[in-house]
């Protein structure tokens, strides 16, 4: 039996659909729907829809935040114990295939956000990062790449699990133009360059790597990853069962989650190029910082020479705008800037 299928089988990856929880409530029970969450009810009384939407904001601060024991904080309790001033509306579904009751809420998401901001807590920016995971699994000299539709369980349960923690995970298609690019030798060997050339298409943030043992016994299987950006390795590790998305949880939030500025009601986006190294950069960010009426600043991309940030504005942006140009390390380029 090909030991990928095996491996996926064997379910060593269904612990991470119920290895985080929430109150009575486990990820299984609760789905976060792009404008909508969705919680398992036994009935339609008033004390089990209460439950229901306290339950659904817990998963919505941990989606937020990124923190695996939001839901349950002692925060979380103080949010959730005004709860019906988030919710927008309800209604009631069933499952065809199990006839079971699901209630449905649309939540003011902003308003949320904006709570947990006001009491300290950093989120996730609005656009959420994107991770792309590159697997392979080793068999001796065999190598082989791991396609989401060979063991689709397997990569929906790794999804979910990253999900609820408002991590964006893909898997690459796998298609002519990856297998030309790259090879799962590259995945297992540590060859970045046509890794990160193949990952291009598809516009991460991040790049994971994983790396599966094929003939280790998979219910104790561990898996080695690996952590690129654009131009360096951020960190590997090795991790087993449902600890498999802690070190990455930990790594994205350290880079991406922040604290918005509530009083900056204007953003404006740009790109500084000429970014050749960690040196530039921290000066980019240095000058942003230094300008009047930035509030906020939020990294957003560097791809090659450009680094492109969201600023949180307190001013209009055509005055930002008329600073930035003035700033003798800065040379406009149309929108964008070019950094001396």
């Amino acid at each position: 039996m090909n030991r990928v299928m095996d491996f996926a089988r064997r379910g060593i990856w269904i612990v991470l659909l119920i290895g985080i929880s929430w109150g009575s409530a486990t990820l299984a029970e609760v789905k976060i729907q792009q404008d909508r969450v969705e919680v398992a009810v036994a009935d339609t009384s008033d004390a089990e829809r209460q439950s229901a939407t306290q339950t659904a904001i817990g998963a919505v601060l941990m989606h937020l935040t990124g923190l695996q024991g939001m839901a349950e904080s002692p925060l979380a309790e103080v949010i959730a114990a005004d709860a019906e001033r988030y919710v927008l509306n309800f209604s009631y579904l069933t499952e065809d295939d199990d006839e079971s009751l699901w209630l449905a809420l649309r939540l003011d998401r902003p308003a949320l956000r904006r709570a947990l901001v006001e009491r300290g807590m950093r989120v996730w920016p609005e656009r959420r990062p994107l991770v792309l995971v590159w697997l392979a699994e080793q068999q001796g000299a065999r190598r082989e790449l791991i396609a989401a539709e060979q063991t689709p369980a397997w990569f929906e349960a790794l999804q979910k699990q990253s999900d609820a923690l408002g991590m964006r995970l893909i898997f690459p298609l796998l298609d002519l133009e990856d297998r030309n690019a790259m090879s799962a030798a590259d995945v297992v060997l540590g060859f970045h360059d046509p890794i990160r050339e193949a990952s291009d298409r598809y516009g991460a943030e991040r790049i994971l790597l994983g790396v599966i043992q094929a003939d280790e016994d998979p219910q104790q299987a561990a898996i080695r990853w690996t952590l690129l950006d654009e131009t360096m390795v951020i960190q590997r590790w090795q991790d087993r069962g449902a600890d498999a998305l802690i070190t990455l949880n930990r790594l994205m939030r350290d880079d991406f989650v922040y604290r918005p500025d509530l009083e900056a009601h204007q953003r404006l986006e740009i790109a500084i190029t000429n970014v050749t190294s960690l040196a530039d950069y921290q000066r980019a960010v240095s000058r942003l910082s230094d300008v009047d009426g930035v509030a906020q600043i939020q990294p957003m991309e560097v791809a090659g020479e450009q680094a492109r940030f969201s600023l949180a504005l307190s001013l209009d942006p055509a005055r930002v705008r008329e600073t930035l140009e003035r700033d003798p390390q800065l040379t406009a380029e149309g929108d964008d800037y070019r950094l001396r």
